[in-house]
């Protein structure tokens, strides 16, 4: 089985993914370091993979129908947010312009309508007063790959053993 996981830049995500070590073929394309030439050419890269499963976390990119629904096993987002509140790309500012007491990350399937599949994990975290976009996106890194721990113990390997098992 291949797993895609689109981000952009290193994260706790990504550090915990390359860590396993099983026989699922981990497949990261970082944004910030592959050459990209707009969404044709990462939609094309993302085909080149062939994953059979897609986690995207920190992607300035809506995944194509045709991309998210050729994943064999589904494609789920990681969002920070809780959603459904803060739908979109980025909801940072306007996190901190509305002076949120709380905010959170939400990993979700991925669907027609952005950010609106069916949520599989969400928590939650106090924005502290002295907190700044940075300080508080650092701490949803740290609560995002509690989530991809807990997606890859439950569904992942859930997924390799019923492979085998056939």
């Amino acid at each position: 089985m291949t797993l895609l996981f689109i981000t952009t830049g290193n994260n706790c995500c990504v550090d915990f993914l390359k860590e396993q070590k099983t026989e699922v073929n981990v497949q990261i394309l970082d944004l910030a370091k592959d050459i990209i030439n707009g969404k044709r050419d990462f939609e094309l890269q993302v085909m080149n993979v062939n994953p059979d499963l897609i986690l995207v976390y920190r992607c300035p990119y809506i995944l194509s129908k045709s991309i998210y629904s050729s994943a064999q096993y589904g494609a789920y987002n990681i969002h920070p947010s809780l959603l459904p509140k803060y739908a979109g790309l980025n909801p940072w500012n306007e996190i901190f312009k509305n002076k949120e007491a709380y905010s959170g990350v939400t990993l979700h399937k991925i669907t027609d309508v952005i950010d609106s599949g069916e949520v599989i994990y969400q928590e939650s975290f106090r924005i502290e007063e002295n907190d700044t976009i940075d300080t508080a996106r650092h701490r949803a890194d740290i609560i995002a790959a509690k989530l991809v721990n807990a997606f890859w113990n439950t569904y992942i390997l859930n997924l390799l053993s019923l492979k085998c098992s056939w």
